[in-house]
């Protein structure tokens, strides 16, 4: 046996001028049907229990507060219902084309416009099957322009000031280093480099001592890859 929710409405609006009532409305389906189809088949054998949360509640939505926040009790419920045991997979779909409510209301050519691109129904069915069959309990089906998206995301305003304190942090790291560097004598800089290197790359991996790098092996065999490989240029 299988269970899926997806149904709800839309009430957008500045959250300032939100009111309870504009919440209740468009969380109630999604959070008292998930929350009704958890208890009453939370007995039963079930294959599947697939919740059809949103985007929104991942990446955020202008003017969709109440939207985000009935999509993110969607998601804490797959992960509570596997806590206990049970089946659940929380599925955060981008806009989809052709059909539904974004697409009644033009949303869908909106996003496109931002970097997000618009899922077909026929790739909604596929993907679909394939989630079905993962171990996964929360996954984003969203096609991202990803150049587009990241000059979107630079210029939201409550990332400024992390933006600036991360930015400012990591030159005061580098700076301290380089002067350390400076300051010892030069029969000791190549020791004291290794050691630093030797650090990040354990800090990226996650190992728990910095001596558990293999100073024989290169980058790639201790595990770094392509991706880890630019975090760690980052921190160096």
């Amino acid at each position: 046996m299988h269970n899926n929710t997806d149904d709800g409405g839309l009430s957008d609006g500045v959250l300032l001028y939100q009111s309870w009532q504009s919440f209740a409305k468009v969380m109630a389906p999604k959070v008292e049907g998930g929350w009704l189809l958890h208890k009453l088949t939370q007995n039963q054998l079930l294959d599947f229990f697939v919740l059809f949360s949103s985007a929104a509640s991942l990446l955020g939505s202008a003017g969709q507060g109440n939207h985000s926040a009935a999509n993110g009790f969607l998601d804490g419920l797959a992960h509570y219902r596997r806590s206990m045991g049970l089946p659940g997979l929380s599925i955060h779909w981008g806009p989809i084309s052709q059909i539904g409510e974004a697409a009644e209301r033009g949303a869908d050519v909106r996003f496109q416009q931002q970097g997000m691109g618009a899922i077909a129904p026929a790739q909604v069915l596929e993907s679909l099957e394939l989630l079905m069959g993962s171990a996964s309990v929360e996954v984003a089906v969203v096609p991202l322009d990803w150049s587009a998206w990241q000059d979107r995301v630079a210029k939201w305003p409550f990332l400024a000031e992390w933006k600036q304190t991360a930015t400012a942090t990591a030159e005061t790291g580098k700076i301290g280093f380089i002067q350390q560097l400076k300051e010892v004598v030069k029969s000791e800089r190549r020791e004291m480099l290794m050691g630093h290197v030797r650090s990040q790359v354990a800090e990226v991996l996650g190992f728990s001592s910095a001596l558990d790098v293999d100073l024989t092996k290169g980058f790639f065999d201790s595990g770094i890859d392509s991706l880890t490989a630019v975090v760690s240029c980052g921190q160096l």
